[in-house]
């Protein structure tokens, strides 16, 4: 019996950068304290706020979806960000798309922009409608523990710069030389 494995693929054009590489790696854990804030913030902080499954499901979720968003960005300087390892099922060892690769991150970057433009715009417009409904369940910023909010989220700031320094090297790392000539 005779046992086939897949096909090695060789790195995009030419390894990353060692900063890029680092850049990558940084990412998920600039989004590490923000994560582990809104889990600990919503199982072990009295907030007077109501107490329900359904909202730890969804603070768990975010928090779990973010993170893993943020370890994308590790696959565009892995292996496993140009070939599909071998264990997932029906897709592996298929490569993965440069372009593919490319818009994913690409969206990702104005998603973060959009998302970060809220962020520093809300206070200056107040976009965000007071929690009035909910009484005794001020928004995070506004309690005696603003400083730790602030400060597990003033990491996340930096997801937006990473991802486009990271994307935009394997732009040109993936680009066909033809299109590098000015």
């Amino acid at each position: 019996m005779t046992t086939t494995t897949p096909t090695s693929i060789p790195p995009v054009r030419a390894d990353a950068p060692r900063w890029v590489r680092f850049a990558a790696w940084v990412t998920p854990l600039c989004v590490l304290p923000s994560a582990v804030w809104r889990v600990v913030a919503i199982t072990h902080v009295p907030t007077g706020c109501p107490d329900s499954p359904g909202t730890h499901l969804y603070v768990v979720g975010v928090s779990l979806v973010t993170l893993a968003a943020a370890f994308l960005t590790v696959g565009l300087v892995s292996s496993w960000g140009q070939q599909i390892p071998g264990w997932v099922p029906l897709m592996g060892g298929r490569r993965v798309p440069a372009r593919f690769a490319l818009v994913a991150a690409s969206v990702g970057i104005v998603m973060l922009l959009v998302v970060d433009l809220y962020a520093v715009l809300n206070p200056v417009f107040g976009w965000r409608e007071p929690n009035d409904h909910v009484p005794g369940c001020p928004p995070p910023d506004q309690t005696n523990g603003a400083w730790l909010a602030y400060a597990a989220y003033a990491p996340i700031l930096l997801w937006l710069p990473l991802l486009t320094a990271v994307t935009n090297d394997f732009r040109r790392r993936t680009t066909p030389e033809r299109n590098n000539r000015q």
